[in-house]
């Protein structure tokens, strides 16, 4: 991932050296046929299981405007879809010309300012309509797209596959593959680096998407996508699957069929 970390591999380098023993094939396209694997089912993990906490996350990202992480929100609006962005939409405003009195329904002092609700029946004259309904456009023009966040986050892990030249496993959908840039700037986020020591080769993978590192954890979605890799040739291999001449070569193209 982005920042450093270490998963066990053990288990997935002995795996590669069963394969590559039994298959005659040498041990490096072995690894990369599995990893191949790996980063298809971390798509899949990225974009399925999480869906609803990254959906959650963007929902109140679309629902907020602030021009500051320590600052209160400028406008905000209730959860309940009563509108295009929400049910009612509280503005925020400070003390000053213009903006005298506490108007019906604000609430009490935030920052030296009150919040004012602008939807369903209230309605004011200008210049506090007027800025709401400005804030309101920028709003509107920075909403979030929850299948383009996933589609980003899941695209990091095809970008890694390419660095190494091999192609996904099962492949990755059209909205992964085709994902938007980011505010119209396209970011390449996965990557990998491979190093020859003397004690072989060393095959390090990179992640830097941003939602992998804050709103889902890419670390837990690796190791389970390589303990997942290790279960299915666990379970092959007592099924006696290896046995199966036609079976493993359809099963590990990459491995048995040269």
């Amino acid at each position: 991932m982005g920042y450093r970390t270490t998963i066990d591999l053990s288990r997935f380098n002995a795996v590669c050296k069963e394969l590559s023993k039994g298959s005659g094939t040498p041990l490096w396209p072995v690894i990369l046929s599995e990893v191949g694997h790996i980063l298809g089912r971390c798509v899949q993990l990225t974009t399925e299981d999480k869906f609803d906490k990254i959906k959650t996350s963007v929902e109140f990202k679309n629902r907020t405007l602030r021009f500051g992480t320590s600052e209160p929100p400028v406008l905000y609006f209730t959860k309940d879809k009563k509108n295009e962005v929400g049910g009612v939409g509280w503005f925020w405003d400070p003390p000053g010309p213009g903006n005298e009195g506490k108007a019906m329904g604000a609430r009490g002092l935030v920052a030296g300012g009150t919040f004012h609700p602008m939807t369903e029946f209230w309605r004011y004259g200008d210049p506090r309509f007027g800025k709401y309904e400005v804030l309101k456009q920028e709003l509107m023009d920075k909403q979030i797209d929850v299948k383009a966040v996933l589609g980003r986050a899941g695209q990091s892990w095809v970008q890694i596959g390419n660095s190494l030249g091999i192609e996904l496993s099962p492949p990755p959908p059209a909205y992964v593959r085709n994902a938007p840039p980011f505010k119209g700037t396209a970011h390449v986020n996965g990557r990998s680096i491979k190093t020859e020591t003397t004690n072989g080769l060393e095959l390090r993978l990179i992640n830097s998407a941003p939602v992998l590192l804050g709103t889902i954890d890419g670390n837990r979605i690796l190791q389970v996508a390589v303990n997942g890799r290790i279960k299915v040739f666990s379970v092959r291999f007592r099924k006696g699957v290896f046995e199966n001449y036609a079976e493993r070569a359809r099963l590990y193209p990459g491995v048995f069929v040269r």
